[in-house]
């Protein structure tokens, strides 16, 4: 059953849809018994697709459900209708971190208290064995009257239990995943530590430590790259916040902080040291008319642009055949030019490709000799006044050929995309990224234990290696352009080739 609003699901009326993700869709709603506006979840499109996955659902629902905590949005209730799993969750007022950032970077001291409530929040869940695993800008709220609400444990799963661990599953938003999330080696809290440092880093500096241009840079910079220190971004940033977010983003678990308070403590202890960034108080509510009003304003302006084109388009034509009839008057100015007047003007031609404005004849004073000096020919302005010239010769205005009329381009209309095949696609691709990036390590720890005894893996290996990230960047490229059959075709190529380096790695 497909949900739109309008429609009643128990005794809730769905107003509106919120958000959309690989999880589902969020829906505001109002329960029709009591009023009160809450925002429902739909987990899964489809449960009788995958009955496992259903029941590792509900597990974790259940788990959440025995979260209290004024940093974490709460879940209400849980419900099935038809073959859709339904969450009903606290409905939250207010503003993600991410709509803030897109007005430029936070403050240091509002960020720095944000993420210490959001760590607050973390050490709750942490301590009853919970993992959230998707902490990222948006799923952090601040809401109307400035409390901070963690958002989203849809993902979450119990530490240690392998019910609820999948193989070769990767889950969570890309740009914030831990190095062990890409690796789908065992998670705990310090993987939601790492993943709010990526947050705060882009809050404090408004940049991300770990970019690309497709899903295998991304990883490969989780995984192998330094970040750049945040205090080179904006050297008002304090040194020492700079170090903290730093150790939380240490590559190895155990060279970040321990535990969700360990953190929370040195970033107390950064704001006490001198800051040259001046620490706002609050959070200033991002103005959702700012983009429209900086839009009106372009949009005039554009219209005034055009107005003043089009009139000019109007009146150069008339203005140029004015001047060839010889209806308008030449003013003669002092600076106007002193010539000889057996000197014939120079010839100028016309590109009939162009359409040029010919600027007016120059008015010439002939005297005997050439021209006089300038001090001396304004001292002779009155007797040149009723000398007798000689009337120079016309000029000829060439006239531009008539524009050819060219019949405008049409581009043919792009085929719809099937928004279902691309996430299907994208989910593929992240989960043999994640393949791919095991057999990457076992295959670099398999030359280096080569290497030691003079010795190197088979060749077929970096070949295949190499054809799997061909193939990969291919897909991506045929996947952005909304190529869905040439994505498939090269995911089938890496495929198999990631399925030969697996083979003989033994994976």
């Amino acid at each position: 059953m497909s949900l739109q609003p309008g429609m009643q699901v128990g005794d809730y009326q769905i107003l509106r849809e919120l958000g959309a993700g690989g999880m589902g869709k969020v829906f505001q709603v109002r329960n029709v018994i009591s009023d009160r506006i809450e925002a429902m979840k739909v987990l899964l499109p489809d449960l009788l697709k995958d009955q496992a996955l259903a029941d590792r659902f509900l597990r974790e629902i259940k788990v959440q459900a025995a979260l209290d905590h004024p940093n974490i949005a709460g879940l209400r209730t849980a419900m099935r209708e038809g073959n859709q799993l339904l969450m009903i969750m606290e409905y939250v007022e207010g503003h993600t971190v991410d709509a803030y950032m897109a007005q430029g970077p936070i403050p240091v001291q509002n960020a720095v208290e944000t993420c210490m409530k959001t760590l607050e929040a973390l050490d709750y869940a942490h301590s009853r064995g919970i993992v959230h695993r998707d902490i990222k800008p948006s799923n952090i709220m601040i809401t109307n009257t400035g409390v901070v609400k963690l958002m989203d444990f849809g993902i979450a799963r119990v530490m240690n239990d392998p019910s609820l661990t999948q193989a070769n599953q990767t889950t969570g938003s890309l740009y914030y995943m831990s190095p062990e999330q890409i690796n789908g080696a065992p998670l705990d809290g310090r993987s939601d530590l790492y993943s709010l440092a990526i947050s705060m880093y882009q809050m404090i500096t408004g940049q991300r430590p770990f970019d690309g241009t497709n899903t295998f840079s991304i990883m490969a910079a989780h995984l192998n790259l330094r970040p750049v220190p945040p205090v080179q971004h904006d050297p008002r940033i304090p040194a020492a916040l700079s170090d903290v977010i730093l150790q939380a983003l240490a590559k190895d678990p155990n060279h970040r902080y321990a535990n969700a308070r360990e953190f929370h403590a040195a970033l107390a202890q950064s704001l006490q040291a001198p800051a040259a960034a001046p620490a706002a108080a609050a959070y200033a509510v991002p103005p959702p008319s700012s983009s429209s009003s900086r839009g009106i304003y372009m949009v005039a302006g554009s219209l005034a642009t055009i107005a003043v084109l089009a009139g000019l388009a109007i009146y150069v034509p008339k203005f140029l055949k004015a001047r060839a009839q010889g209806q308008v008057e030449q003013p003669v100015t002092p600076q106007q030019q002193v010539s000889d007047p057996a000197q014939p003007p120079p010839t100028q031609q016309a590109d009939p490709g162009v359409t040029a404005v010919v600027p007016p004849p120059a008015t010439t004073v002939a005297r005997p000799g050439g021209a006089l000096p300038e001090k001396r020919q304004q001292q002779s302005t009155a007797s040149t006044a009723q000398s007798s010239d000689p009337v120079p010769p016309p000029v000829t205005v060439v006239q531009p050929p008539p524009p050819v009329q060219q019949q405008s381009y049409q581009p043919p209309a792009k085929p719809a995309v099937d928004q279902a095949a691309v996430g299907e696609l994208r989910t593929r691709m992240i989960q043999m990224a994640q393949r791919y990036a095991t057999a990457k390590t076992a295959l670099d720890s398999l030359r280096q234990s080569m290497a030691r005894q003079g010795l190197s893996p088979r060749a077929d290996l970096g070949s295949s290696s190499q054809r799997v990230g061909f193939e990969m960047d291919q897909a991506e490229s045929a996947l952005n352009s909304g190529n869905i059959d040439g994505a498939k075709q090269h995911l089938g190529y890496a495929e198999r080739a990631l399925e030969a380096m697996e083979k003989a790695l033994n994976l």
